[in-house]
C-alpha cells in the first residue's frame, strides 16, 4: 500500500520544488510490479490525492490477478512441477519471500525450509539474474516447505493484491504480450 501512495506523494513533493511549475494533471506509468503500482495508484488517487487529476494510467506487463498466480503455483507444487531449471522457481521464491516479509502472518519458516530461507534471502540483495544464479540447480523441495501456496492466508492476501476491484473513471491502458511491436501515438 505504501508504494502505491508514494507514487502520488512524489508528484505532490515535486510540486513543492521552488521554481518548478508542474501541472496537477498526470499520467501514471509503470512496468511489471510498477504496472501493478500504477493500477492501484490510479484506483486510490480520487480518495487519497483528490488534488491531482489522473488523465490516464498505463500499466505495461503489470502483476495482475495474483490469486490466480498463487493458484498456478499451488498446481505446480502439487504436481511436482516447480523446477530449478525454469524461471518458475525464481519467481515463486521472489513472490513468497516478499509476501512473508509483507504479511507477518505468513512467516518465512512456514514457507521455506531453513536452507531455503538462507538461499531466498538473496531476494533482498540481488536482481533477477543474481537470484536466478543463486537458485540454479537447487531442488525446489529442499527450499520450499510442502505445499507452501495452499495456506489460506496467502490466497487471501493475493486476492487483496488484485487491482481492478474498484471502479474508476480514469482511462487505463494495460499492455501485455510476448512480442515487441513498434507503434506511434498521435
Amino acid at each position: 500500500m505504501r508504494t502505491r501512495l508514494r507514487v502520488l506523494d512524489s508528484v505532490r513533493a515535486a510540486a513543492q520544488i521552488p521554481g518548478l511549475h508542474l501541472s496537477r494533471n498526470i499520467v501514471i506509468v509503470g512496468h511489471s510490479q510498477g504496472g501493478q503500482v500504477a493500477l492501484f495508484a490510479g484506483q486510490l488517487a480520487p480518495s487519497y490525492a483528490p488534488d491531482l487529476h489522473i488523465d490516464g494510467v498505463v500499466a505495461m506487463a503489470p502483476a495482475t490477478n495474483l490469486s490466480l498466480a498463487i493458484a498456478a503455483m499451488r498446481d505446480l507444487s502439487d504436481q511436482g512441477g516447480i523446477t530449478s531449471g525454469k524461471s518458475d522457481l525464481v519467481y515463486i521464491v521472489m513472490t513468497l519471500w516478499a509476501w512473508a516479509h509483507t504479511y507477518r502472518h505468513l512467516p518465512v519458516t512456514s514457507i521455506f525450509t531453513p536452507f531455503g530461507a538462507e538461499k531466498a534471502s538473496i531476494v533482498n540483495q540481488g536482481c533477477l539474474s543474481q537470484i536466478a544464479q543463486a537458485l540454479a540447480g537447487i531442488n525446489p523441495a529442499s527450499i520450499l516447505r510442502p505445499n507452501p501456496t495452499s495456506m489460506l492466508g496467502l490466497l487471501h492476501d493475493a486476492a487483496k493484491n488484485n487491482p481492478g476491484l474498484v471502479h474508476t473513471i480514469t482511462p487505463i491502458l494495460v499492455v501485455q504480450g510476448n512480442r515487441t511491436r513498434q507503434f506511434l501515438l498521435s
